[in-house]
């Protein structure tokens, strides 16, 4: 297990009761098939906690080699629970919530539950994130 990060309404704190819990697990040596990974992650959680988590499981390597909308969802409000990343995890979060900021790329609430991302300044068409441009 590399790294434990809740995210989500839970993480924003605008969570029901009903809400569920979002976790992104990173870990090395995962199963290559993402249903084997879920099958292999929810086995070993009590039963009772099954239907109440909503687990992503990634290993380090996926994760980080592509900045997806998630990873930016998660960059301004996960919460790190777990970290033996020698806080890799940690500073790559930080860095990239630090790039939003300077691109002025920025998330806005619509309604209840939905997101929109939008630019205060709009870059053009060829802008892109990655991870490496965070470090």
């Amino acid at each position: 297990l590399v790294a434990l990060i809740l995210f989500g309404s839970r993480a924003r704190g605008d969570a029901t009761p009903d809400s569920d819990w979002d976790v992104l697990l990173l870990a090395d040596n995962l199963p290559v098939s993402p249903f084997r990974r879920s099958r292999f992650v929810y086995a070993l959680l009590p039963d009772e906690w099954r239907y109440q988590l909503s687990i992503l499981c990634h290993s380090t390597s996926e994760w980080f080699s592509r900045v997806t909308p998630l990873a930016l969802d998660i960059a301004l409000d996960g919460i790190i629970l777990y970290d033996n990343s020698q806080g890799t995890v940690s500073t790559r979060l930080a860095d990239l919530r630090q790039k939003l900021n300077q691109m002025g790329l920025k998330r806005q609430a619509i309604g209840n539950n939905d997101w929109l991302w939008f630019w205060q300044s709009f870059p053009g068409l060829n802008w892109q994130i990655n991870w490496e441009e965070t470090a």
